[in-house]
């Protein structure tokens, strides 16, 4: 698995994805109530998200 991150730009790129959008709901999950720059930050993650999604799915389904 390693040598598979080590080699491949997709799969670092998801990973990259995946930890932004774990540190994002832990964030969330740590606030008070959210502010106005927090709800931004969601907003501009869920397009995070997608291309995430998209990456993975072009890695399991070349």
């Amino acid at each position: 698995m390693t040598r598979l991150i080590k080699n491949n730009g997709d799969t670092k790129a998801v990973l990259r994805g995946t930890l932004v959008l774990i540190e994002t709901f832990r964030k969330f999950l740590t606030s008070k109530p959210a502010d106005e720059k927090f709800w931004r930050e969601i907003k501009h993650q869920s397009g995070c998200i997608g291309q995430t999604i998209a990456t993975a799915k072009k890695i399991l389904y070349p």
